[in-house]
């Protein structure tokens, strides 16, 4: 395999790592430049990616405690510089913000929805705008966050910019700690960088519940209801994951086919977010002159029965039929068990978020909002370290693999595994779990098919053939 000589060639993939071109070629396709052969040597061995993987991840969390300047730190965790105060206090979410705004634009402009399906090239494009835009935002949020910090006590003016410079340089060490798991660790290098950020958040809710059982400020059943929340929630996820299915009288497709969930997080987040904007909305309509003292909470059963709707709706709109039927009937035409469709795993969506939803009800009865478990970052933490690990045990098989492909549609994965399969290529389809978890709304998180480097040419070369433009 050979990959282009210009470092800055757009065809780069979106983890900044080498292209593997086929060895016909003389020339990038792109941009013209001659390539050269990779060796061998250039990918980082397995034990090298754990400990970069785990480095980057124990870095990330140690910067939460490094305050910025001028700014008080405050000792306890969960606070002060753990909390806002600290260089990571813009985390990774005007990133990612960025990604999904590029993502709807390049959605709803139709000059630009051949950039989301077409050649590396084009999503490229997608990918440095989507960096420009979070740069943008995470400039305005650092700047909001100043004016926030020079109203307390012992906060100059005077370091107004010395403040934005720190929690911009901090942003691009994010951006850089990412393409470093990409390159050289396991898994997906911004989700990496989110988990790392939702540790304190996971954290210290547990902490303080833990404080106030044993200050007997509430009883140590409430610790326990914590803890079968959160492993029930996870327990639910790791069924999906798993190749059990729910037992049916219709002999249809395996939901994995399709994916799993097949409506990702959006049934809870979306409601939530919902229900949240009209009860601020209805407030304000009521009281126009009155300035919101406490938060908004919105009704944990209202929030169970629309997301039972909302699973159905996210499941067709991540997984239309003619969609569905395109990818297989271009990467693996004719399946024995016929082309999955929304009845094989429509039920398990609306179980699976009925489930989710019920627990975080409980929860929300059961205990202050300071004390409760965010069910959805736990999900997400879970999806990307099962990935790392699925990653982790096909590299041990096959030490020397290299990625060949990104796919953007979950539904796509089983008919271009397959179609690999019988060529008799050993693929893996790396970050599944998490962007089944997402779904449109985590293209920072492109799906990667890796394959051993002997077979890359074949795969690369069969991909290319094959793979169709699809739209979602």
């Amino acid at each position: 395999m050979k990959t282009c000589s210009a470092s800055a060639c757009p065809s780069h993939n979106q983890d900044q790592s080498l292209v593997e071109l086929p060895d016909s070629l003389t020339a990038c396709p792109v941009c013209g430049a001659p390539l050269i052969p990779i060796s061998p040597q250039a990918r980082p061995p397995l034990g090298r990616r754990v400990t970069v993987v785990v480095g980057v991840f124990l870095l990330c969390l140690a910067a939460r405690w490094i305050p910025v300047p001028t700014i008080p730190p405050v000792g306890r965790f969960g606070e002060g510089p753990v909390a806002s105060n600290c260089i990571l206090a813009l985390g990774v979410t005007p990133l990612i913000s960025g990604y999904v705004l590029v993502e709807f634009a390049a959605l709803l402009v139709p000059g630009w929805r051949s950039l989301r399906t077409g050649s590396q090239t084009g999503r490229g494009k997608l990918i440095r705008a989507s960096l420009i835009v979070g740069m943008l935002l995470a400039l305005f949020q650092a700047f909001m966050l100043n004016s926030a910090w020079e109203t307390l006590d012992g906060v100059p003016h005077a370091g107004c910019l010395l403040r934005v410079i720190t929690l911009m340089g901090a942003t691009f060490l994010l951006i850089a700690a990412s393409w470093i798991v990409d390159r050289e660790g396991l898994g997906v290098g911004l989700p990496v960088v989110f988990l790392a950020m939702a540790v304190p958040s996971l954290a210290v809710p547990f902490g303080n519940l833990v404080e106030a059982a044993g200050s007997e400020a509430v009883p140590w059943s409430i610790l326990g209801t914590w803890i079968f929340v959160s492993v029930a929630s996870v327990g639910a996820l790791l069924w999906l994951f798993s190749s059990s299915c729910l037992p049916t009288n219709d002999e249809l497709p395996h939901p994995a086919l399709l994916s799993r969930p097949a409506c990702g997080l959006m049934p809870i987040t979306f409601v939530t977010s919902l229900l949240l904007l009209i009860a601020i909305a209805a407030r304000r309509l009521r009281n126009p002159g009155l300035a919101p003292s406490t938060p908004e909470t919105v009704d944990p059963m209202t929030a169970v029965v629309l997301g039972l709707g909302a699973a159905a709706l996210f499941a067709f709109l991540f997984n239309r039929p003619r969609k569905v039927a395109a990818a297989w009937r271009a990467l693996s035409p004719n399946p024995p068990e016929g082309v999955p469709g929304l009845k094989s795993v429509l039920l398990e969506c609306v179980l699976f978020i009925a489930i989710i939803s019920l627990l975080g009800a409980w929860a929300a009865r059961q205990m202050a909002e300071w004390f409760r478990p965010d069910l959805v970052v736990i999900l997400l933490a879970t999806g990307i370290i099962y990935d790392v690990i699925e990653e982790w045990r096909f590299r041990n098989r096959h030490p020397d693999v290299v990625n060949v492909w990104e796919i953007h549609q979950t539904y796509a994965v089983a008919p271009t595994t397959r179609m690999l399969a019988a060529e008799g290529i050993s693929g893996f389809a790396k970050g599944t779990r998490l962007r089944a978890l997402l779904q449109f709304f985590g293209p920072y998180a492109p799906i990667q098919i890796l394959v051993p480097a002997a077979q890359a040419q074949q795969a690369h070369s069969l991909l290319k053939a094959h793979w169709p433009g699809l739209e979602t």
